[in-house]
């Protein structure tokens, strides 16, 4: 699990949010531990920024408020060390520091810093800038909440998206679509020639006038054919898209495409086994009834004849009696 992942775990569970304070003034640390604790906020705090990357890593806090100046560790340096234990910015790091330093104010959001809160600190406003921080972050989080979900069900689906700005002809796929379908990013293009060269041959005709009836009429398709992956295997997918429009003209085409070979596979087997005896892999009575309609009309369009013959093995009952049904089905076979 990466840590952020860890972090997104760990605050879910948490009731009361955790604030890091970190700052070398006593006296500031104390002013903004009694103003936290007033409000029922869990609270840790570090007199400077190398003891506050350790207490970050080990207590993983829902907010934190670092100070810029500080012995050891500024504040830049410590805000540059927590980014890297968690890289997608989950937890606000509000920066402390002078009214008037503003070259300071443009480090900090450099160093990762979410928001910054200026010296002397405004004490009835602070509470409000500490909820409105944690708010964005329970929003961000309930967002990475439903964006992994949605991964999470393209990838059980497997289905992925692909886009064609019609304005430029650029053409996108995301890697991890084409990772999806098991062919190789390296080799193949993001690019609309190169993934229709990935089509099978018999198939590429009806994808490309698709492709171009969406392009010159706006039409919308949803397809069925195969691709080649990286291995040169078949795998069944199934296309579709849908074209928006500026004024009577196609401009943009939003599409899907998702792997469905495993359920072809399942089709085709169910349909085998429907039409083919169970234990010859013959075809069985459904499918020579099929068989035989369909050359009858064949055999009267053009005023000819159709010759069944019968096979048959003569004292088969005496085999499952004497022998066994299992003899009985060798010899069948």
């Amino acid at each position: 699990m990466s840590d952020s992942s860890l972090y997104l775990q760990v605050m879910s569970q948490r009731d009361v949010p955790r604030v890091l304070i970190v700052d070398d003034d006593v006296i500031i640390r104390n002013m903004l531990f009694k103003a936290l604790q007033r409000h029922e906020y869990e609270v840790i705090e570090a007199p400077n920024g190398s003891e506050a990357v350790e207490l970050f890593k080990t207590y993983q806090p829902d907010l934190v408020l670092l100070d810029v100046l500080m012995p050891m560790m500024n504040g830049f340096e410590a805000c540059e060390a927590m980014r890297k234990l968690d890289p997608e910015n989950i937890v606000p790091i509000l920066m402390l520091t002078g009214l008037d330093d503003i070259s300071s104010v443009d480090l900090a959001f450099e160093a990762g810093a979410t928001d910054f809160i200026t010296k002397p600190i405004n004490w009835s406003l602070f509470i409000q800038r500490v909820r409105y921080a944690l708010k964005s972050r329970n929003m961000d989080f309930a967002l990475r909440k439903s964006q992994h979900r949605i991964r999470y069900a393209l990838k059980v689906a497997k289905l992925g998206y692909w886009d064609w700005d019609l304005k430029t002809d650029s053409f996108s796929i995301p890697e991890t679509v084409l990772q999806m379908l098991d062919i190789d990013v390296h080799a193949t293009g993001a690019d609309l020639a190169s993934f229709s060269e990935l089509v099978v041959e018999e198939d590429r005709e009806k994808v490309k006038q698709a492709f171009l009836r969406a392009r010159d009429e706006g039409e919308n398709f949803a397809i069925e054919h195969r691709i080649l992956t990286c291995d040169n295997i078949e795998r069944h997918v199934f296309q579709q898209c849908d074209v928006i429009f500026e004024g009577k003209t196609p401009r943009h085409v939003l599409g899907t495409i998702q792997d469905i070979t495993t359920l072809k596979r399942a089709e085709e087997m169910i349909l085998h086994q429907a039409y083919h005896d169970l234990l010859t892999d013959l075809p069985n009575q459904v499918l020579f009834k099929d068989r035989l309609n369909h050359a009858l009309k064949l055999a009267e369009q053009v005023s000819g004849k159709v010759a069944v013959i019968e096979m048959d093995i003569d004292r088969f009952q005496v085999i499952n009696e004497s022998l066994g049904h299992q003899a009985g089905d060798i010899l069948l076979v």
